[in-house]
């Protein structure tokens, strides 16, 4: 394959049941998108009970940042800093 230039390995939609480019594919990716947006809004909202489960909050988001490499909004990490302040 050239870097520059027409491929000449394209499918047109609707040539394979496979294509990456067809209506299913475009539904399941936005499902997968709006499920991680709701687990990430979940974890975001919780408020742990303990400092064990602070670190373990701070921890998971920590690790899911770094994976993904994002960052939070500032009302997000509003939230979060607000989740595990006052604990006993």
């Amino acid at each position: 394959m050239q870097a520059f230039g027409k491929r000449t390995d394209q499918r047109g939609v609707g040539e394979n049941s496979d294509d990456l480019f067809d209506a299913d594919h475009a539904k399941r990716l936005l499902e997968l998108a709006a499920a991680e947006t709701n687990a990430r809004r979940v974890v975001i909202d919780y408020r742990p009970g303990n400092v064990a489960d602070a670190i373990d909050k701070l921890v998971y988001i920590a690790a899911f940042l770094i994976s993904g490499r994002s960052t939070l909004a500032k009302d997000e990490m509003r939230k979060v800093l607000r989740s595990v302040e006052n604990l006993d």
